[in-house]
């Protein structure tokens, strides 16, 4: 699943040139723990990592530590091309978009959980997809 997430993720910002910002969000073996031992996420992370086209921070208020580990999701955001969410905590149910999406350079998420209603993401300015579809 990470090399689809990897390369889905390639072709949304296939039309953007330079150094593209992806930030992830959650990147835990499963929702509301600290755990990232064999997440799938961390594979995913090192896809973005191994490509110079990309430059790849890790949002999760579950980690305590990890050198791609940005603390601050609105700083994570700034100047980002999309959003993954890779580990749908119950905490990224609360997050306000509207105020996210003025502060990306290209407001687009891929929802990889279905866990988003993706007329609230359009309605607050995003490009939004979803893995099935």
């Amino acid at each position: 699943m990470p090399h689809h997430v990897f390369n889905r993720s390639k072709t949304i910002l296939s039309e953007i040139g330079g150094v593209k910002k992806v930030i992830i969000l959650g990147a835990t073996y499963k929702p509301n723990i600290d755990d990232i031992r064999e997440s799938p996420v961390m594979e995913l992370v090192e896809l973005f990592k191994q490509d110079p086209n990309f430059d790849v921070c890790i949002y999760d208020p579950h980690i305590a530590s990890h050198e791609l580990l940005c603390t601050d999701l609105e700083e994570a955001v700034s100047g980002g091309h999309l959003i993954i969410l890779g580990v749908n905590h119950d905490e990224f149910a609360k997050i306000n978009f509207s105020k996210l999406q003025p502060l990306m350079a290209q407001a687009n998420i891929f929802d990889t959980r279905n866990f988003y209603d993706r007329s609230a993401l359009i309605a607050a300015g995003f490009n939004s997809y979803l893995l099935g579809a």
